[in-house]
């Protein structure tokens, strides 16, 4: 078999499957609007609230998490870094790629 063809079926196969527990489990879709939302206005409302009435806290905070990474994508440090629950956060205060 051609390794493109093996490519092929096997992308059709996970698809088929992503669609199975798409039609089995509709209420996964809603973990698709809600999670991209929620995760950085947590980040957002926990700026406000260490920052007190300093505007320049503020500004601080939002030049570091809307930074561009290197991989085109937001700080990764600032979102967890990969590392576990409750530990990329803090961490990400103080790293700034």
């Amino acid at each position: 078999m051609n390794v493109v063809a093996a490519d092929f079926r096997a992308f059709v196969a996970a698809a088929r499957k992503e669609l199975r527990q798409q039609r089995r489990y509709p209420t996964l879709f809603l973990g698709l609007l809600f999670w991209p939302v929620l995760l950085p206005a947590s980040w957002v409302l926990m700026g406000h609230a260490y920052s007190g009435n300093d505007p320049q806290a503020l500004a601080a905070l939002y030049t570091r998490m809307f930074q561009i990474s290197s991989a085109g994508g937001m700080n990764q440090a600032m979102m967890g870094g990969g590392m576990g629950p409750g530990m990329g956060g803090m961490i990400g205060l103080y790293i700034v790629e």
